[in-house]
């Protein structure tokens, strides 16, 4: 069996547009005999590049019409922007779905199935690229969060963080770098390096960036602090992050990224749930 992974260009999305471009101007992509929706795929190697009308994280259909196609998808990325307040620009990677409401999309407490390796290479070969650009943007990993609900494992890799940069051909570029390293097989992490899920630290979870830039793990979901109510001894939240990260050997806990009740709710839920525990600082 051939796996495939699936890029998804969102046409009504300035960014997505912008690293689609950049990925069809530089690399060997070709038109498929395929289809999708009633619109062209585009062919790199193993990989295939369809494009979607209106915003990817409302796209609740996405699931079922690319399993119609009949490939054997391994991952599933979403080329997407990335919307601050602050404006400060980056590229980030992130898994999908809601440890509480739906406001943007998906389903109430439910996560989607994570990529963890492919989420770590393409973090690392981000900051790659973003230096090569000379850019100056954070690369980070963000928290769980937004829709669309998948069953395929999926990620979110994107431009931020508001309109100065969605259109940024540089910007692009290193996005588009970074994805064709990662279907070329670069940014592995150490052998040795572990699956964990995160835990703790605000939206930017930095304490699990730092740890899969420097290639000692790789993080599927991930549970921050906001996330945490100390009064709740379900320990639900982490149970369907653990369950939704192929390969997850364990908790990764920046402790100095919760409160002292957060830290004893979150200890109490590792140990009901008898798993491993990695902790720094």
């Amino acid at each position: 069996m051939i796996w495939v992974r699936v890029l998804v260009c969102s046409r009504s999305d300035a960014a997505s547009v912008t690293i689609r471009d950049a990925l069809v101007s530089t690399d060997a992509w070709s038109v498929d005999d395929a289809t999708f929706r009633s619109a062209a795929v585009l062919r790199r190697g193993e990989a295939r590049l369809v494009e979607v009308e209106g915003p990817s994280v409302r796209d609740e259909g996405l699931s079922a019409d690319l399993r119609e196609t009949g490939w054997a998808i391994d991952a599933v990325w979403f080329l997407s922007r990335h919307r601050a307040a602050s404006g400060h620009p980056s590229l980030t990677v992130h898994p999908i779905g809601n440890h509480a409401g739906n406001d943007l999309g998906g389903r109430e407490r439910h996560v989607s199935p994570a990529a963890p390796r492919d989420m770590g290479a393409l973090l690392r070969r981000l900051r790659v690229h973003r230096d090569d650009q000379g850019l100056p943007h954070s690369v980070t990993y963000e928290a769980t969060h937004h829709g669309p609900a998948m069953d395929l494992p999926s990620l979110f890799v994107e431009i931020g963080s508001d309109e100065r940069w969605y259109e940024d051909p540089a910007s692009g570029r290193a996005l588009a770098a970074a994805v064709t390293d990662v279907l070329d097989g670069g940014g592995a992490p150490a052998a040795d390096a572990p699956v964990l899920v995160g835990v703790g630290g605000g939206h930017y979870v930095p304490r699990h960036t730092d740890v899969a830039l420097d290639a000692q793990a790789d993080f599927g979901h991930f549970v921050p602090a906001y996330a945490v109510d100390p009064e709740d001894e379900d320990p639900g939240a982490l149970a369907r992050a653990l369950e939704a990260t192929p390969g997850a050997a364990g908790v990764y806990v920046h402790k100095k990224g919760l409160k002292g009740p957060q830290r004893q709710r979150v200890n109490a839920w590792i140990d009901a749930l008898g798993v491993e525990a990695w902790e720094r600082g």
